[in-house]
């Protein structure tokens, strides 16, 4: 069995914009479903994209493609853990 786990970094600028640095993001996924204000999805060209937006304006916006490999994250005003397998879980700010 492979493992994902890798190098992995994540850092958070004075606007709370989030840069996260992994080699291989396992899931994305949400703390606390009670926290999330709306949730949009969106189909185009054979990829899925959700934008979460949660209480005290945080929002995630995640996209993956047909074969379900995630192709872009980004977060705006959140928390983020990094779980032991390269799974990311965002919450709203405390």
């Amino acid at each position: 069995m492979n493992s994902t786990r890798t190098r992995r970094a994540f850092f958070t600028d004075a606007q709370g914009n989030i840069t996260l640095q992994v080699e291989a993001i396992a899931s994305v996924g949400i703390a606390d479903l009670a926290q999330v204000h709306s949730h949009q999805i969106n189909h185009i060209a054979g990829s899925t994209s959700h934008v979460v937006h949660f209480i005290g304006g945080g929002r995630l916006c995640y996209a993956y493609n047909e074969r379900g490999q995630i192709i872009d994250v980004s977060a705006w005003h959140v928390m983020l853990r990094l779980g032991p397998e390269n799974q990311c879980i965002f919450s709203a700010l405390a």
